[in-house]
């Protein structure tokens, strides 16, 4: 399996995220690691699209403490963990909706994938990734806003988007 991104939150304690729905954590500084394998999220796909979207490649993951934690990929997926990985939530739903007000359809096949994400603290974080996307939120990923996305605005360019600094 392939790894994308690490991300520790003190000498001990780190996660990882790659393909094929992997995600790993460690709790002795990387000495070991244990592997585990997020279930793909269900918002946003159809029946037709759900064979589609097997695994989820995960290409960056943020943890602000020993708890609170972020992963996006594919797909605009954005997943939510609150207890150091144990259970993670799909967060990315917002961004189908407000995809479905400009007429769009609220279906995740038409979201590009999010490469990297980072948190200046547990609430405000950004999310960058294909075709000059760029989504923000401000209260832990309850809710994300797109800032920019490829078509959007005529300033932004279609350029893939690898980074973020907060």
């Amino acid at each position: 399996k392939t790894l994308f991104s690490v991300s520790f939150v003190d000498n001990l304690h780190g996660w990882a995220c790659g393909d094929e729905s992997t995600w790993l954590s460690t709790t002795n500084g990387g000495e070991t690691w244990e592997a585990h394998r997020i279930e793909v999220s269900q918002v946003g796909l159809s029946g037709e699209t759900s064979l589609a979207v097997p695994d989820i490649i995960y290409y960056s993951i943020n943890f602000q403490d020993q708890n609170e934690g972020w992963m996006v990929g594919e797909y605009g997926n954005i997943r939510h963990t609150s207890d150091g990985g144990k259970t993670w939530d799909a967060q990315h739903e917002s961004l189908l909706d407000a995809l479905v007000e400009k007429g769009g359809s609220k279906d995740v096949m038409t979201m590009g994938a999010f490469f990297r994400v980072n948190f200046i603290d547990k609430e405000h974080g950004l999310a960058v990734g294909a075709g000059g996307a760029v989504a923000e939120t401000d209260n832990s990923g309850k809710t994300w806003r797109w800032i920019a996305r490829e078509g959007d605005k005529a300033d932004v360019p279609g350029l893939h988007l690898y980074n973020v600094v907060a």
